[in-house]
This record gives C-alpha cells, sequence and structure tokens, in this order.
C-alpha cells in the first residue's frame, strides 16, 4: 500500500471514530415500518416508524409527531426534529404519545414547548415507556416527560431547558412518575424566565412524581445522572433531583451542581419530599443551599457549598 493510500484510510478512519452520531444515521433501515418524511405528523399503526431526514415545522400549538397507536417506535435514526421557527411562546410537543409502550429513540428534538411528552391527560396506564439515547436543546419548558405508567428514560442529553414565555410556575428537565428508572442522563441548563405571570418561577433538573397504586416492578432507581446549571426566576427555587412517591427508591451515583459560583437561597440538591424510604448513595452534590433534604442518607454522598 503506498504511503498516500495509508494517510487516506487513516483520516477516513480517524473521520468514521470521531463522528459516531454520523455513523448511527447511517444504519440499517431494515426494520422499518415505514417513513415519517413531513411534520405535523400522526402515527395510527404499531411498528417502527424512522426519519431518514431532518425535519421542521412552524406550528405553534398542537404535535409535531403524534403517537397514536399502541406499540409505537419512533426512531430519528439521529436526524433532528426542528421546532425553533415558532418562538419561545410555543406551545406545540415535539413527540406526544398516548398510545401504549412508546418508545422513542434516536431523536434530535429542538426547538419545543417540550421535547417529548408520553401521557393521556388523566389516564394512567400500566404502560411500559421508552426514552432512550435522544438529543433534546432549547426546549421552552420541558425536555421529557413521562405521565403514562412505568417508564425507562436512559441516555438522553437534555440542553438548555426554559425561558419559554407561556405562564408556567416550573421548568423541568426531565419529569416523571414512579416507578421509573432514570439512569446516565445529562440535563444542563434550566432556566426560568421572569415576568410570565408568576413571582417565581421553580427549576428541576429531574423530578420523579407520586406512583402508581398496584404498580407492578420495583419502585424503581435514579442513577448515574448529570444534572447542572439550573437557573429559577424571582422567588422561585432551584432543586437538582426531587422524589416526592412514597416508594422506596435508590438515587445513587449522581452528580449535581447548581448554577453559578454562589448558593441559591432554598435551593436542594437531593429533595425527598414524602419520606426517606429510599437511599441516597455515592451522590456528588455542589453549590446548593442545602445539599440533601429527607432522604435515607446511605452514605459516601459528597456534599460541597
Amino acid at each position: 500500500m503506498s504511503r498516500l493510500t495509508l494517510v487516506a484510510f487513516f483520516l477516513f478512519a480517524l473521520a468514521t471514530v470521531g463522528n459516531p452520531r454520523s455513523a448511527r444515521a447511517a444504519e440499517s433501515y431494515d426494520n422499518c415500518t415505514g417513513f415519517i418524511t413531513s411534520l405535523p405528523a400522526v402515527i395510527t399503526a404499531p411498528g417502527t416508524w424512522c426519519m431518514n431526514q431532518d425535519l421542521n415545522t412552524a406550528i405553534s400549538d398542537g404535535y409535531a409527531i403524534e403517537i397514536a397507536s399502541d406499540k409505537v417506535t419512533v426512531d430519528c435514526n439521529s436526524h433532528l426534529i426542528d421546532g425553533t421557527s415558532a418562538g419561545l411562546g410555543t406551545r406545540t410537543y415535539g413527540v406526544f404519545a398516548h398510545g401504549e409502550s412508546p418508545t422513542v429513540r434516536h431523536c434530535h428534538i429542538r426547538g419545543f414547548f417540550a421535547g417529548v411528552y408520553i401521557g393521556d391527560s388523566g389516564s394512567i396506564k400500566f404502560s411500559y415507556d421508552t426514552i432512550e439515547d435522544n438529543r433534546l436543546d432549547g426546549n421552552t419548558s420541558i425536555g421529557i416527560a413521562s405521565y403514562d405508567g412505568i417508564a425507562f428514560i436512559q441516555r438522553n442529553e437534555v440542553f438548555n431547558t426554559g425561558n419559554s414565555t407561556v405562564p408556567t410556575d416550573s421548568i423541568f428537565g426531565i419529569v416523571t412518575i414512579a416507578p421509573t428508572d432514570i439512569i446516565g442522563n445529562t440535563v444542563s441548563g434550566v432556566t426560568a424566565r421572569s415576568g410570565t405571570g408568576y413571582s417565581g418561577v421553580q427549576v428541576y433538573g429531574i423530578i420523579v412524581e407520586g406512583g402508581l397504586v398496584g404498580a407492578p416492578g420495583p419502585p424503581g432507581s435514579v442513577k448515574d445522572n448529570r444534572v447542572r446549571g439550573l437557573t429559577p426566576a424571582g422567588t422561585g427555587n432551584a432543586i437538582g433531583i426531587l422524589f416526592s412517591s412514597a416508594n422506596r427508591f435508590v438515587l445513587a451515583g449522581n452528580d449535581v451542581v447548581l448554577n453559578g459560583a454562589g448558593s441559591q437561597a432554598s435551593s436542594m440538591g437531593l429533595y425527598c419530599i414524602a419520606d426517606s424510604k429510599g437511599r441516597v448513595l455515592d451522590n456528588v452534590i455542589a453549590g446548593f443551599d442545602t445539599g440533601i433534604v429527607n432522604c435515607g442518607n446511605a452514605g459516601n454522598n459528597d456534599i460541597s457549598p
């Protein structure tokens, strides 16, 4: 092999290793039931529905992609769903699901009121929701929400959530109900806007609300997540990870860092609002007014101002 050929081969190999998202976008479409080719889109049949191109929409209300059937997987193959042209006053959801056991994976979702929202507005089912390997950035109120049943939320990147001009008292990176597993996610930048009708706007990195009564399976865990850059507005507080279920749970191996150099008054790193049945272990918490509130401390938690 000539020296020129060796150099070309080396450069090609280096580019392939250094750009894993491009490699993933080029994966096989053999398992796709069909393709999402324009927005807004409604999926009414089960199966794996794929994207093979970036898509955008200017709608300011409704859903860019609506999952209206049970057992649907949306696989974006790392392509972009873009709603930024609707502005900070958007009320549009990027991917909204009200069928049972949806999966959303490999999506880059930007510029919606909520990036991914799974739930049926009052009807909670024993569904199994999977949200994994997505990138969500610039969504204005919620990065990821699952209110449908048992959730598996893993390996997502949730960046720069907030600044909605729609009146709201809370901004969320990830919000769900118990039982749930939230593992290996990054939530960076959750920012509230003043002057939207509330004297204070809360910001949450990750919140697990009250659980399903009689739900099968374990209560779940919040493990190995990174939460940073929380900025409330007015009298609102910043909370890194909140668990409000009375079920037993585990908060372990999380890195939770508040925005800025000083502590925000009344801010909390890990907050167990119901009781201390759960265990917190091996967490690193920095910059909060209070590091751990009402949680069962199992030790080895590093708390610094």
